[in-house]
């Protein structure tokens, strides 16, 4: 492929050189090619805006209205038709879902505010990182997320202060911190309030009796 497109090249190279010195008295080359290569340079700049922009708005966060293909806005009904029904249901209306990955546990968690979706929270182990929320996942660290989504309108943490979690109310996410990295995050819904602590499932899978 590379072969064939040096060939084009050169020959379209060679037919621009004949017809300059076949017609170099009749047309006014030197402008020909200052116009030409003021076009390519003309070109070239507004590519590499263009590129910039592109970069720049792509860094910026964006808002978060989904989870694990599940919307804020699904009704319990809609979830048990995608994911079906759960694996568990904790305390305070949360539903748990289990699953395996690598031979490692992970789980999804979701609250509701009666029939409506609260949050979409992801656990897991080890060997497990999840889907991530504009490349942050399980184990980024603290850094990376005061970089990207700067300070959290939101500050809440355990009893023991070894727990803390940050919550973003403009772009509806959430970031547990253990050790300065990310154990548990998710997406949640603004309209019930900020989000808590004691919101979350507030325990590690080890702790967990999971049932595959």
């Amino acid at each position: 492929m590379g072969f064939r497109l040096g060939i084009l090249f050169s020959a379209i190279l060679l037919g621009i050189v004949m017809l300059y010195l076949r017609s170099k008295e009749r047309w006014e080359w030197d402008k020909i090619i200052i116009l030409f290569t003021a076009a390519i340079v003309s070109i070239s700049i507004l590519g590499g805006i263009g590129i910039f922009v592109y970069i720049k708005k792509s860094d910026k966060p964006e808002i978060q209205t989904s989870f694990w293909d599940i919307t804020l806005s699904s009704s319990k009904s809609s979830i048990k038709f995608i994911k079906g029904p759960p694996n568990k249901i904790e305390p305070g209306d949360i539903w748990v879902y289990i699953s395996e990955i690598f031979g490692a546990p992970e789980a999804y968690y979701l609250r509701f505010n009666e029939d409506e979706l609260r949050l979409v929270g992801y656990l897991g182990g080890d060997l497990s990182g999840g889907p991530s929320i504009h490349g942050i996942k399980k184990g980024s660290s603290l850094d990376d997320i005061i970089l990207f989504f700067g300070k959290p309108s939101q500050l809440s943490e355990s009893i023991d202060n070894l727990i803390k979690l940050y919550s973003y109310e403009n772009y509806n996410v959430f970031f547990m911190i253990e050790d300065n990295r990310v154990s548990t995050y998710g997406v949640y819904n603004p309209k019930y309030g900020p989000m808590e602590f004691e919101e979350t499932i507030g325990k590690s899978l080890d702790q967990m009796e999971l049932n595959f």
